[in-house]
């Protein structure tokens, strides 16, 4: 992976996850925690890419 697909990946990582109005106040924490996670993964492999 290019340090162009990594940015790429992080300025569409939204895309990745569905927020939906009915969503419950445990469903939101643990899309937060997912979309964290998602994003700390994609900052490790633009440290490593570098």
């Amino acid at each position: 992976m290019t340090i162009k697909d990594l940015k790429y990946e992080l300025e569409h990582l939204h895309e990745d996850y569905e927020l939906r109005p009915e969503m419950t106040i445990r469903e939101l924490e643990w899309l937060c925690m997912k979309v964290s996670r998602h994003t700390a993964e994609v900052g490790l492999k633009l440290a490593v890419a570098r």
